[in-house]
């Protein structure tokens, strides 16, 4: 116990005195000296090329006309969704709905497969001929109809 002691006493010494070795001073440090404030660059004028580019933009976002301008909010749904067309030739050909990414393009249910036809192709033969704001003008064989949204 005695020598538990002698440890515990010696080494509460050892931390409050610190290892007997002096800390180097910080070194000294050097003046600084402060360099002037460098000037502003004021705005330069646009350019005659820039000023045509901002007009250019300026009339294309006058002359835009919005897809529906009949929509007052764009992030919500009409009241009433659009009705499906339900036609029947040799098999039954709903048209579900038209998008338009990279062209034109029906979206068609041609008994119970769901296809995305561009104007000029066909799929489950069933040939898109026309896309107009609402409707499509399909064809089947020598049958040729139209589908609307409506």
């Amino acid at each position: 116990m005695r020598s538990t002691l002698s440890v515990l006493v010696l080494s509460t010494l050892l931390i409050l005195t610190g290892c007997g070795k002096p800390e180097p001073a910080p070194p000294a440090s050097k003046p600084v000296t402060v360099a002037a404030k460098p000037k502003l660059a004021t705005p330069k004028p646009a350019k005659p090329a820039d000023q045509k580019v901002h007009d250019a933009a300026r009339e294309a976002m006058a002359a835009y006309v919005a897809p529906y301008p009949d929509r007052t909010e764009l992030f919500v749904p009409p009241k009433e969704a659009p009705k499906s067309a339900s036609v029947t030739t040799e098999g039954n050909v709903q048209l579900r709905g038209l998008v338009n990414v990279d062209q034109p393009q029906a979206i068609l249910d041609v008994e119970g497969a769901i296809a995305l036809i561009p104007v000029g192709a066909e799929k489950f033969g069933v040939k898109v001929v026309s896309i107009d704001d609402r409707s499509v003008t399909l064809q089947r064989g020598g049958t040729q109809w139209t589908a609307s949204l409506e």
